[in-house]
């Protein structure tokens, strides 16, 4: 839209100049020839100014605009000794081309050297010396406005490409945030569902009635996992930092871990209470992957203006497989604390113990107390 208005306005103005000079001349009555001429001299100049206004800012058609200047010099030059100062002002065209085709310093020297002849030309049509100042003023501006108006199209143009690459990062931005909600929705969800199938195969025999449990606890996770995947589809993930921390009890105490988790929060924003809770599933995951743990501690306590979570556990060997070497784990998690002022601490401690720590900036509500054990 923006690139068809600056088209019209351009086409509109450099018509009107054309217009105005052509007015002039039939006002000379010159007879039907000259006029029919002088007619259509301006519309083939019209015709190739807006030409190099298509070919402005295109290098490839840099030879091409040198030789429609000469033409336009040429079309400018001869018919001022039949039409007369009637004719001068179509010499704006070629001060305006003069500026848009060639190098700063040849096109300067050139947009001057019109102006200049523009004012002898009007110097040999009148005796007077203000015409010849009115012309020469005017051959300048005129000059401008068609450098102007061609420089307005390409600057519209460069604006039109610019937001179109905007647009397409956005895209690209979004399908990386799609593909690593995704990654960590459905991995922890799929890992919970393959430990508790574990669980519920080696207990089917011995213990069918809690291999029932295990089964309708899978179904639970499931549906979990196909609602969270719907969620991440419309972008309104939103994970409930309670129902979280009562998830990963849960997934903890099936693979045999002793939890003990204490939460003094009160009530977060959304984007916050949902990163913990993103955090509790990632570090869940690595404790399930790279830990035999016996015990995980976790707490999610509020002080001040900011909220603290932080999930510790034994059974961690320094020399196994990076905590956060899989892709869209703490690498991607870190990213998102640090957009909304937080930082992520990953670090190892003595006695085969690791400690995933995460604090997040929060103003200030009233807090109420929950205990996990």
């Amino acid at each position: 839209m923006a690139s068809t208005i600056a088209w019209g306005v351009t086409a509109t103005v450099f018509g009107g100049l054309c217009v105005v000079a052509f007015v002039n001349v039939y006002s000379r009555s010159l007879g039907p020839a000259p006029t029919l001429l002088a007619g259509v001299g301006m519309a083939v100049l019209f015709a190739l100014q807006m030409l190099q206004c298509g070919w402005a800012g295109s290098p490839e058609h840099r030879r091409a605009a040198h030789a429609v200047l000469a033409l336009q010099l040429f079309i400018t030059g001869p018919p001022l000794l039949l039409f007369g100062q009637s004719w001068v002002g179509m010499l704006g065209f070629v001060a305006g081309s003069a500026l848009l085709v060639l190098p700063r310093i040849a096109g300067g020297v050139l947009f001057a050297a019109v102006a200049a002849g523009a004012a002898l030309a009007q110097a040999a049509f009148s005796t007077e010396l203000w015409p010849v100042g009115y012309t020469a003023l005017s051959t300048l501006v005129t000059g401008l406005v068609v450098y102007g108006l061609s420089c307005l199209r390409v600057l519209v143009g460069e604006m039109e490409r610019a937001q179109a690459r905007i647009a397409e990062t956005a895209v690209v931005q979004e399908r990386l945030r799609f593909a690593r909600d995704l990654n960590g929705l459905v991995g922890d969800e799929l890992s919970a569902i393959a430990l508790k199938t574990e669980l519920a195969r080696r207990l089917v025999e011995r213990d069918p009635e809690r291999a029932r449990g295990e089964l309708e606890e899978i179904l639970r996770v499931g549906r979990k996992a196909l609602s969270d995947v719907r969620s991440v589809a419309h972008g309104y993930r939103d994970l409930p930092l309670g129902d979280e921390l009562r998830s990963v009890r849960s997934v903890l105490a099936a693979a045999g871990i002793r939890v003990r988790i204490h939460a003094d929060h009160g009530d977060l924003p959304r984007p916050v209470g949902t990163l913990l809770a993103t955090a509790l599933r990632e570090a869940t995951t690595n404790v399930l992957r790279h830990a035999r743990a016996e015990e995980c501690a976790i707490s999610v306590v509020r002080e001040g203006d900011a909220v603290r979570a932080e999930v510790s556990c034994d059974g961690v060997h320094p020399e196994a497989e990076p905590p956060g070497s899989r892709p869209g784990g703490l690498r991607t998690l870190s990213e998102r604390a640090a957009s909304l002022g937080g930082t992520l601490t990953a670090e190892y401690l003595d006695e085969g113990r690791f400690r995933l720590a995460l604090e997040v900036p929060v103003p200030e509500p009233a807090r109420s107390t929950a205990a996990f054990g």
